[in-house]
This record gives structure tokens, C-alpha cells and sequence, in this order.
């Protein structure tokens, strides 16, 4: 049930802009997530008002995606801190 993870270019910016520490424990959470992104201990939630938006909380960074559940595939849009993650549209 593994699926594969895809980052926008924006998404990889962000993922650089990172301190390491939170890189590595970014790169943990969405490798836990692309092996089981139904688990209850994921942290997700369903954002209103998209098709089939979600955001992964790690601390105070917001990781935005979308879930493609016949091509098993994640989206990931952006990686940012809480304030500003959820300026988007899906």
C-alpha cells in the first residue's frame, strides 16, 4: 500500500530552506505518510474547500498535498511554516 511521493518546485525550495534537524524529521513523517497515509497517527487533516487537499503537521511546519488514490501518489505542494501554508489553491 506504499505510494509515491512527488514535490512540486516550490515544495523543494521550501524543503531547502530548512535547518537539517527539521529536514530529517520532515523527510521521516513523509516517508511514514507514503507508507500508510490513512494511519491514524499521521497528523492529517482534509483542507475545506478543495478536491483533495490535505496538510501534514510536523511542529510548526504545514506540509500541503494531495492524495491520489488510484495512481498512489502524493503531491506535495508546499512545505511551509504555519502562518503562511495556507495561502493556495488545489
Amino acid at each position: 500500500m506504499s505510494y509515491s511521493l512527488f514535490y512540486s518546485d516550490e515544495a523543494k525550495k521550501d524543503f531547502r530552506h530548512l535547518d537539517k534537524s527539521k529536514a530529517i524529521i520532515l523527510r521521516q513523517k513523509l516517508e511514514t505518510l507514503a507508507k500508510n497515509p490513512y494511519a491514524p497517527n499521521n497528523n492529517i487533516n482534509f483542507l475545506k474547500n478543495t478536491a483533495s487537499g490535505f496538510r501534514l503537521r510536523v511542529g510548526n511546519i504545514r506540509v500541503i498535498y494531495e492524495l491520489d488514490t488510484q495512481n498512489k501518489t502524493i503531491y506535495v505542494h508546499k512545505i511551509k511554516p504555519r502562518g503562511s501554508a495556507y495561502d493556495l489553491s488545489l
